[in-house]
């Protein structure tokens, strides 16, 4: 079941979006893109990239609990983006990502990743 602290960050993220796209000069074109989102968290940003065209987004995150939370509140209220959005709990590192991308992003992520020298390497 979704609790409200979850719901309320989730919808905390969605508003954060625009900030996050506004510091980048706006959001990029996303038709069509298959893209990785890097520290996903409850997933905000995945499902407004879905809901902009995104052909397929794969959010990775090291936290149990962000990526269940994710894919619940996906099943749950954005069941119509099953198709575009997928959350993993994957380690970039350790991990191989076979799949290529046509873009990486990652929102509020770095600035709490450790090694992060190796973790571009990877992307």
């Amino acid at each position: 079941m979704l609790n409200k602290k979850d719901i309320d960050y989730f919808n905390f993220g969605k508003l954060e979006n625009e900030k996050f796209w506004r510091r980048l000069g706006g959001k990029p074109v996303l038709k069509d893109k298959n893209i990785l989102d890097f520290g996903c968290g409850h997933g905000a940003l995945c499902v407004d990239m879905a809901k902009n065209g995104a052909r397929h987004i794969t959010g990775i995150d090291l936290e149990d609990n962000l990526i269940s939370f994710a894919n619940e509140n996906l099943n749950n209220n954005y069941d119509y983006l099953l198709n575009k959005i997928s959350f993993e709990k994957r380690d970039i590192i350790k991990d191989n990502l076979e799949k290529k991308y046509d873009l990486i992003v990652s929102k509020d992520t770095f600035e709490h990743t450790l090694n992060l020298p190796q973790v571009l390497d990877e992307m």
